[in-house]
C-alpha cells in the first residue's frame, strides 16, 4: 500500500505543471507572430558564428521586415544573473509542482518567468553556439535548465513533450568548431529541446574544422549557409496559417490557380509571393497588394511600369522599380525549375 501511494504520488508530480504566477501568458500572445528570439553564446561580435548570425538576420530584416530580433547575450553578467538556477529554485518547484508552492516561490521563479515566457511565444528560436568538447557550453545549458519546465515552455503528453503555443515553428542552429565535428553532441541536443517547445521546422548553419581552414572561407561559408537559413525560414513562417496576410479568395479558389499555372511551367501567386518576400526590398503594402491580385509568374514577368503602377494595385513608385528589377531575375528562376522539371518555358 505504501508503495503504491508512493507510486502514485511520483506519477502525480511527473504529470504535473507549473503555471506562470507574476506573468500573464495572454499579453504575450501578439509576440507569436512577429518576433524572433535570439539565444546568443558567441564568443563575441568577431566570432565566426556572430558573422553567421549576422548575415542571417541582415536576410530576415530585407524578407521579413515586420519581424523583430529579440536579443539574449548569454555571457554579459546582467543576463547570467537572470539565468540563475540553483537548489533553491528546484526545492520551490518540486514543492509547486507538488501542489504546494511556498511563500518564496514568487522570488525564486519570477526571474525565470520572465525568461520562459519570451521563449514559449516566440515565433522563431535562433541559437549561435559554438562546440565545446564535443557539447554544450556550460552557459547554454544553464540557460536551457532555466527555462525548460512544464507548463512554462512546454507540456508533457502520452507521445512526449510538446510546445506550449503548439508546434511548428522554425529553429536555426549556428554553430562551429575548431575540429571536423565527427562527435557533435551539441546540434542533436538543441534540436531536442527546441522541438520540445514546439520549434520543430530546423535548419542548421554549421563551420566545422575552424582552426584547419582559411578563415575568409570559412565566413564565405557560413554566410552561404545562413542566407540560405533565412529562406527557408521565412517560407516555414509565412506557410503558417496564423501568419499569413488575408487573401479576398477562398482558399480552393487559390489552390485551382496555383494548380493550373504550375501545369503550364509557371509559377502560382503562392510561390510567386513567397519568392519575393525572400528577395526583399518591397513594402508590406506592396506585398499585399500583390498577394490580393494574385499575380502568377506569366503576369509578373510581363508586367510594364504602368501596370505597376495602376491605382487598383495602389502601388508607390519605389516599389514599382523594385518589382521591375526583380522580373528578369525570376523569369530565370522560372525558366530554370521549368528545364529541371522538363515543362515548357515561359514565353
Amino acid at each position: 500500500m505504501v508503495v503504491e501511494k508512493f507510486a502514485l504520488g511520483m506519477q502525480d508530480m511527473f504529470t504535473a505543471e507549473l503555471v506562470f504566477r507574476s506573468v500573464k501568458l495572454g499579453n504575450f500572445a501578439h509576440h507569436t507572430a512577429r518576433s524572433i528570439l535570439h539565444v546568443d553564446a558567441s564568443h563575441g561580435p568577431n566570432s565566426v558564428i556572430a558573422h553567421g548570425a549576422s548575415v542571417l538576420f541582415s536576410a530576415l530584416g530585407r524578407s521579413a521586415p515586420d519581424l523583430r530580433v529579440e536579443h539574449l547575450p548569454l555571457w554579459e553578467d546582467q543576463m547570467r544573473q537572470k539565468m540563475e538556477y540553483n537548489l533553491e529554485h528546484v526545492r520551490a518547484k518540486m514543492a509547486a509542482l507538488a501542489g504546494n508552492p511556498g511563500s518564496d516561490y514568487m522570488q525564486q521563479f519570477s526571474g525565470i518567468e520572465e525568461l520562459a515566457i519570451q521563449a514559449a511565444s516566440a515565433r522563431a528560436l535562433v541559437i549561435s553556439a559554438p562546440t565545446w568538447n564535443y557539447g554544450v557550453p556550460w552557459v547554454l545549458k544553464q540557460y536551457f535548465d532555466c527555462i525548460l519546465h512544464p507548463g512554462l515552455t512546454f507540456r508533457e503528453t502520452p507521445s512526449g513533450p510538446t510546445g506550449l503555443l503548439g508546434e511548428g515553428r522554425p529553429l536555426v542552429v549556428i554553430t562551429s568548431s575548431g575540429g571536423s565535428a565527427r562527435r557533435d553532441h551539441l546540434t542533436p541536443w538543441l534540436l531536442d529541446v527546441g522541438s520540445m517547445m514546439g520549434f520543430d521546422k530546423p535548419v542548421v548553419v554549421a563551420a566545422p574544422n575552424v582552426a584547419h581552414v582559411n578563415r575568409l572561407q570559412v565566413l564565405e561559408g557560413i554566410a552561404t549557409q545562413a542566407e540560405q537559413a533565412a529562406e527557408q525560414v521565412v517560407m516555414h513562417l509565412y506557410d503558417q496559417p496564423a501568419c499569413r496576410h488575408k487573401a479576398g479568395v477562398a482558399e480552393d479558389a487559390a489552390e485551382a490557380v496555383e494548380e493550373e499555372a504550375e501545369e503550364t511551367g509557371a509559377w502560382g501567386p503562392k510561390r510567386v509571393l513567397r519568392w519575393l518576400r525572400i528577395q526583399g526590398g518591397l513594402s508590406e503594402d506592396c506585398i499585399e497588394s500583390v498577394e490580393a491580385a494574385r499575380i502568377d509568374s506569366i503576369i509578373f514577368c510581363k508586367a510594364s511600369k504602368e501596370d505597376w503602377l495602376n491605382e487598383d494595385l495602389g502601388l508607390h513608385e519605389a516599389d514599382a522599380t523594385r518589382l521591375l528589377e526583380l522580373q528578369p531575375r525570376l523569369l530565370v528562376e522560372v525558366r530554370n525549375a521549368a528545364a529541371e522539371n522538363q515543362t515548357p518555358n515561359l514565353h
